[in-house]
């Protein structure tokens, strides 16, 4: 296969190094001769490919390295990086990894500016017209994201012979998968990493940035707790139609890992936000059962779409060795992964902020979305969360009359249920509605009225005292709602509405003597919303007072990681 033919056909033999380097180096042979299905040319192709991966990671890969190919590159082609040299302004450092279309590597800033590492990317060389492309598409995704938790891109160019790069930031840490089991996370922490997780991908699908290639490679875990969203190499726009399908996005489509892919992505289907749905599911999955849903057998496209696209998903507490782990996992853990490992797209979370909320709902101990709401399952969860006060009742009713005591109380947690069912199914319709009378605030005032000092803030608080009168009588269903909402306005990009509903929800929490645990997430939250306001000192003492309140513990272990990190960012 010459040069042409294998650009030609590089996204199906990307998927397959994808695949082999995810293995460790001794098992990719017995991977390759297992793998009957794959064409000669593209065997052929992969095999060269990793026997020059091998010379890599060995400890002389610095040394000659003999050619991939019969043929030599064309001049267009240029050789592949190598320690010492230098990359616009960036000299290299050390290689980092690589994949099927690029390598990274570790550079640091040599020009003259303040000294800098980072991460810096590259295609391989054998990388055409085709590559660039996507590499400037990646540059482009990326320039218009900025979160906490996802890799900020730092600059870009090309280097004296004219290939793409890109200057990302360094990020130090494990996979995922590799940092919950090094550390020994217990489940509660596993699930506050998976809502970093969930913010980094709602916050590129506010702006319509779809990710389509989520594994626990791509989701690194820092040594602060500190999730990292990496390679958005074969992301594209939500919106894009099909006239503006290129040979890129063509491309780009089939470009996955199989075991962490949706169905619609399998078929080849349209895309929106639910193949990034699925693919957290999948990672959620493998992260607290400690298995993958689905046992992928080797073979070809047919095989892979079944066992994919419609084979069943197990429970996760079925095959939990621990017994206390399929305590934890039955119920609510195995509901939550099921909606999101869901096969058809109207049976999956709507949105990654859906999925979040009911796992927020899980820790909060309170009723999750995903579950049925029988009276049953609500009482349970009431009783969950007010257990000290349930008891307490239950001693003194079993002290006047233990028959007409238990009758009378499951009478009432009967009636209760049934009104926490309703609730529930309210309350997912009023954070859709508020959130379009909150953002539509300075669409719908008066001209004259916004032009005033401090205008649109006044209309704000004017605002949220209609909504608040709404609720006279229901603070814990204003509270959960402002919970809710205060975590997606600032995806939305408005820092003012953000700003305005996260200090009174946190007012609000303060006030009512809520749990701790909750104030400190709330003010984590306006913390960095404070920061891009340019707030950094109110920040930090947000920060400070929430650490100070947030009790000892290995259940708050996370928490406090997550409020340490971001004082250490702000700290002077």
């Amino acid at each position: 296969m010459d040069l042409q033919e294998l650009e030609g056909d590089w996204p199906a033999i990307s998927a397959l190094l994808d695949e082999a380097l995810a293995l460790p180096a001794p098992a990719r042979g017995a991977w390759l001769q297992w793998r009957t299905d794959i064409e000669p040319a593209r065997r052929s192709a992969v095999e060269r490919i990793l026997s020059r991966q091998a010379s890599i990671e060995s400890d002389d890969f610095l040394g000659a390295l003999p050619p991939l190919l019969d043929t030599p590159p064309p001049t267009s082609h240029v050789a592949d990086a190598s320690v010492g040299a230098l990359v616009g302004p960036w000299r290299i450092i050390a290689p980092l990894g690589q994949g099927g279309m690029s390598t990274v590597w570790r550079a640091r800033r040599d020009d003259g500016q303040p000294a800098r590492e980072i991460a810096l990317k590259l295609p391989l060389w054998t990388w055409g017209g085709r590559f660039a492309e996507r590499l400037a598409r990646e540059r482009d995704i990326l320039a218009t994201l900025e979160h906490t938790h996802i890799a900020r891109l730092y600059d870009a160019g090309l280097d004296a012979a004219g290939r793409p790069w890109l200057a990302m930031e360094l990020v130090e840490g494990q996979p995922i998968d590799t940092a919950c089991d090094a550390s020994g996370a217990t489940l509660d922490e596993r699930l506050a990493l998976l809502l970093q997780v969930c913010e980094a991908v709602a916050h590129a699908h506010a702006r319509l940035v779809v990710h389509r290639d989520l594994k626990p490679h791509n989701i690194v875990v820092t040594p602060q707790g500190q999730v990292k969203l990496l390679d958005f190499g074969i992301a594209r726009l939500i919106d894009d139609g099909a006239g503006d399908r290129t040979a890129l996005t063509e491309a780009g489509g089939r470009a996955l890992t199989p075991a962490f892919a949706s169905p619609v992505q399998i078929r080849g289907e349209p895309l929106g936000v639910a193949p990034d749905v699925y693919s957290i599911g999948v990672v959620a999955f493998l992260l607290l059962a400690g298995r993958m849903p689905c046992q992928l057998r080797r073979g070809g496209a047919a095989e892979l779409e079944d066992a994919i696209a419609r084979a069943s998903v197990p429970r996760a507490s079925d095959g939990a060795a621990d017994p206390l782990r399929r305590r934890q996992l039955r119920g609510d853990i195995d509901a939550i992964l099921a909606k999101a490992l869901h096969k058809d797209t109207p049976g999956r979370y709507s949105s990654v902020e859906a999925l979040a909320d009911d796992i927020r709902r899980h820790l909060d101990g309170r009723p999750v979305i995903a579950r049925p709401q029988g009276r049953t399952y609500l009482a349970a969860r009431f009783v969950a969360r007010h257990r000290a006060g349930v008891i307490a009742s239950a001693l003194v009713e079993l002290a006047l009359a233990a028959g007409l005591g238990v009758a009378l109380w499951q009478a009432t947690e009967a009636r209760h249920a049934q009104q926490l069912a309703e609730r529930a199914v309210q309350r997912e319709t009023a954070v859709q509605d508020m959130l379009v009378e909150i953002l539509s605030v300075a669409v719908t005032a008066d001209p004259e009225k916004l032009r005033q000092p401090d205008g649109f803030s006044r209309l704000l608080e004017a605002k949220f005292d209609e909504l608040e009168a709404r609720f006279k009588g229901r603070t814990d269903d204003w509270l959960d709602l402002l919970e809710v909402i205060s975590t997606r306005l600032p995806q939305y990009g408005d820092l003012q509405c953000s700003y305005a509903v996260g200090e009174r929800y946190l007012a609000l929490l303060q006030s009512s003597h809520a749990d701790p645990r909750r104030i400190a997430r709330a003010a984590l939250n306006q913390a960095r919303v404070v920061v891009k306001l340019g707030g950094t000192k109110m920040a930090l003492r947000l920060v400070n007072a929430a650490l100070a309140q947030l009790p000892p513990g290995a259940n708050n272990a996370s928490l406090r990681s997550a409020l340490t990190a971001q004082h250490d960012a702000l700290a002077p």
